[in-house]
């Protein structure tokens, strides 16, 4: 054996079967009842260590879906910034040949840092844009598709 390569062992202190050609019908090598944890010790499957479980609501989302035509070279508002938080935007330009531009928190233009070429898609579940949206789309089949969720007040 290398010493670069420590020896690999068993994760489990259990005993391997006595026949491998057997699987008994009852669990193998298990602590006795009495000395197993009660259920209530056990959150989730883990036993509890006293931290309080992780529960996040804001990765929950119930999605307001919308499309809108957008004028030719001119920048519209398409989300106002929520009153509480934003957890969830998909954006995509549905339109067949336009380009679409989105900025945050000022008016779109061809300088937009975000552009979409038709079909493309944009998803932000982690980190989400509050700020108010504005598009602005190059030519005049401007169609934008999208979905955001807010977080409930």
């Amino acid at each position: 054996m290398r010493p670069e390569f420590p020896p690999i062992g068993l994760l489990s202190n259990r005993e391997p079967w006595e026949d491998q050609q057997r699987i008994p019908g009852s669990p193998h090598n298990l602590p006795p009842v009495g000395a197993r944890p009660v259920p209530a010790a056990y959150m989730g499957g883990v036993p509890d260590s006293g931290r309080t479980p992780i529960f996040d609501a804001h990765h929950y989302a119930q999605v307001n879906d919308n499309s809108t035509a957008l004028p030719e070279l001119e920048s519209s508002m398409i989300l106002q910034q929520p009153i509480s938080r934003r957890n969830y935007l998909m954006l995509r330009n549905a339109s067949t040949i336009s380009n679409i531009y989105i900025s945050f928190a000022s008016d779109a233009s061809a300088n937009s840092t975000m552009k979409l070429s038709p079909g493309t898609i944009i998803l932000f579940d982690v980190v989400v844009p509050q700020d108010d949206m504005y598009a602005f789309a190059d030519s005049n089949d401007g169609q934008l598709s999208f979905a955001y969720s807010n977080i409930a007040t």
